[in-house]
């Protein structure tokens, strides 16, 4: 709908104002003419329109209603001008579209100019003539520093693409190259009498020349630890002290063991490490998997198959290896391909197989016999504790460093940190078969459940019950103590079965 002047009054003629950018870009009513339309297409591939033009459309709608409606608007000085549309939002109205073309390509050249790269441009220009009150229309140099603020910058830049979906973005290809190469080096090397076959990756890794925001380009240093580490995950290095295991470590982070062996490949394929190594203790998120396959003709070991003989006179939790019969390893000269990822065995192909010893079957006899509850609670690690309310595990069952000169590097138990005096109760019924002092353990306690399975109780600071004494479940028994080889007040808790001890923790 077109806005006329009254019939029989002529327009006022009212004094030009100077309006800000802020204007231009909000006050814009006007009567289209659908019938006059003029389209100028400006395409190449160097820069993209910010989709905040979007909510600037918004502002103006709900301006040009509220304009719409303001009393008066035949007194109003209305001119032809050109309405410019960009990637199809209207961005504002000029009375002369030739400038605009003209500050487009200077942005473009500005552009360039600031990245020194090659910069990607799809923008689309187009303009419809319009009628429009002359104070609404926006002149040229404010309209380029609007169209200015509104283009958001591409470049063309090289992506590692992994499975057709960009992984990481830099300025160039060499620096792309760089990333990938930097990923094998840790699995190069190859070891005696192993030939390496082929090295790459399992996933699909391409680097492809592509526009993407400025931002998205990272440093080829940066791009290298995205790639193996992934988004998100900072590094955190552990110092390997003496008495330490891989089983040690990743329990002390949180984490699995192949979590470990993938973040550092120089512990993917062994279980040895040393004091003073330094190990990535992170759960990696990584981008790509490396994966090598190596040829083998070597002569090897072949493990003395098993054989078992079922005895329903042992219990299942028993077995026996029959006299005579311990079993004797063969050797045999094989060839084979073997694949790895991430520098762990993945698959063995055997191509030839010659036998040079034949191995020998150990025997075992195997129990069949349904097991006591007792037994099960202490072979299953479910065990419960001698102690009740507040204390702590301060020390595992397993490797550990010795925590005081003389204490033993295996522990054979569990310590529960307490306050001294706290009480210690049986977990089970059982009959007390030492109640004194014991070397290392100080003062302790044994109690022998039955059927093979004994519970230790060391470091006490007063023993309660004595020798040959019968004890109930929940019984108390003695109090937490620091005697003998100790660090501080704690119970040695010890769980053990015919005679060979368990973890009394649920595993």
């Amino acid at each position: 709908m077109r806005y006329t002047h009254e019939r029989g009054r002529q327009p006022q003629k009212r004094k030009r104002k100077v309006y800000s950018e802020r204007h231009y870009r909000n006050l814009k009513v006007y009567d289209q003419e659908p019938e006059i339309e003029e389209t100028q297409d400006k395409r190449s591939k160097r820069t993209s329109i910010n989709r905040a033009a979007v909510i600037v459309v918004a502002a103006v709608i709900v301006l040009a209603v509220f304009a719409i409606m303001v009393p008066n608007f035949a007194k109003a000085d209305y001119s032809e001008g050109w309405e410019v549309t960009v990637n199809g939002q209207v961005l504002g109205v000029v009375d002369d579209f030739k400038p605009i073309d003209e500050g487009l390509k200077q942005i473009q050249k500005e552009f360039k100019q600031t990245y020194s790269m090659e910069i990607l441009d799809e923008t689309e220009l187009k303009y419809k003539k319009v009628k429009i009150e002359r104070n609404h229309i926006c002149p040229p140099e404010v309209f380029v520093n609007i169209l200015r603020k509104s283009v958001d910058v591409k470049v063309m830049g090289w992506v590692i693409a992994v499975n057709d979906r960009p992984a990481a973005s830099v300025q160039t290809k060499e620096e792309a190259e760089w990333v990938l190469e930097q990923i094998l080096v840790p699995y190069q090397e190859t070891k005696a009498g192993q030939q390496r076959v082929s090295t790459g990756f399992v996933e699909d890794v391409q680097i492809v020349n592509d526009a993407v925001e400025y931002s998205q380009l990272l440093e080829k240093e940066d791009a290298l630890q995205l790639m193996t580490l992934g988004a998100g995950v900072e590094e955190q290095w552990h110092i390997v002290v003496t008495g330490e295991s891989l089983s040690r470590i990743s329990k002390q982070y949180g984490l699995r063991i192949s979590d470990l062996r993938k973040a550092n490949p120089v512990v993917a394929s062994t279980d040895t490490i040393h004091p003073g190594d330094r190990l990535l203790a992170v759960a990696p998120k990584n981008r790509v998997n490396v994966k090598f396959t190596e040829m083998i003709d070597r002569e090897e070991e072949m493990p003395a198959p098993v054989e078992i003989i079922k005895d329903d006179s042992m219990f299942i939790t028993e077995k026996k290896v029959v006299d005579g019969q311990e079993g004797k390893a063969g050797r045999r000269q094989i060839k084979a391909e073997i694949t790895y990822i991430n520098g762990m065995e993945a698959n063995v192909e055997v191509i030839s197989e010659t036998i040079l010893v034949q191995p020998e079957p150990r025997v075992i006899r195997k129990g069949t016999k349904k097991v006591p509850a007792i037994v099960e609670l202490a072979a299953e690690g479910r065990m419960p504790f001698p102690l009740k309310g507040n204390y702590r595990i301060s020390s595992p069952f397993g490797p550990r460093p010795a925590p005081v000169p003389g204490a033993s590097t295996f522990h054979k138990g569990i310590d529960l940190a307490a306050p001294r005096g706290t009480p210690i109760y049986a977990p089970a019924a059982g009959t007390v078969k030492h109640s004194g002092s014991n070397g290392g353990y100080g003062l302790m306690i044994k109690i022998n459940h039955g059927n093979g399975v004994e519970t230790r109780y060391g470091h006490c600071s007063k023993l309660i019950v004595k020798k040959g004494e019968k004890v109930k479940k929940g019984q108390l028994i003695a109090l937490v103590g620091s005697t003998g080889v100790s660090s501080g007040n704690h119970v040695h808790f010890e769980v053990r079965i015919n005679g060979e001890a368990v973890d009394p923790q649920v595993h």
